[in-house]
């Protein structure tokens, strides 16, 4: 849980001079960027008063993916180019200022980097938090949250063991004993009927013929 409390100590830290904070996931948004992005808006807005808006670049295609947002009324919206002028600080999630796989212009600093992948340089940010061998983002979140004291809501706390299980293969590349704990930690807070319907949603008769 060591990145959930530096996690912590930094919006503690800047609540006051970073707000309102635009959270940026990578485009194409996958359940543990988008659970990730979620559940860093609750804890800063919750534990620290930032406002923040969650926006993506690309599509959420998969329908396990639409059905996390639908059920779970995710706040997540669209990219606008109006969104980089709108706000000074920027948080990227599940992705890295170097990276291709983001709209967030690459010469500009921005305020918080969380993310599981190996850098390509150092990330030019405030604060870079990367653990390579989490297994998901969502863990990252995860631990902070539990140990911030905040009331998890059903919602945060299901898009957030679905982040975990999808990223890690339904735990298979949990590499370490705590990502294991953490899921176990997270899941009886869960709306566990919604989680079901998010991993297996009704599909279309396209889907079937696509399929065949």
């Amino acid at each position: 849980a060591y990145y959930g409390r530096k996690l912590l100590r930094f919006l503690e830290k800047k609540k006051d001079s970073i707000s309102p904070l635009l959270i940026v996931t990578h485009d194409y948004p996958d359940p543990d960027a988008i659970a990730t992005a979620m559940a860093l808006q609750y804890l800063a807005e919750r534990l620290y008063g930032i406002k923040s808006r969650i926006v993506y670049k690309g599509i959420i295609g998969r329908v396990e993916n639409r059905a996390m947002v639908d059920l779970l009324k995710v706040p997540i919206h669209k990219f606008r180019p109006s969104d980089i002028m709108s706000y000074e600080n920027a948080a990227l999630i599940d992705t890295q200022p170097e990276f291709e796989n983001n709209p967030y212009p690459r010469n500009k600093k921005v305020t918080l980097v969380i993310d599981q992948h190996p850098c390509v340089k150092r990330p030019l940010a405030e604060l870079a938090i990367i653990d390579v061998d989490c297994g998901a983002t969502s863990v990252i979140l995860t631990q902070a949250l539990l140990l911030s004291g905040l009331e998890i809501p059903k919602r945060v706390a299901t898009a957030l063991a679905y982040g975990i299980l999808s990223d890690t293969l339904n735990l298979y590349r949990a590499h370490r004993a705590d990502i294991i704990q953490t899921y176990l930690d997270i899941l009886p807070l869960c709306d566990m009927r919604a989680l079901i319907r998010i991993q297996n949603p009704p599909k279309s008769k396209k889907f079937f013929s696509t399929l065949n």
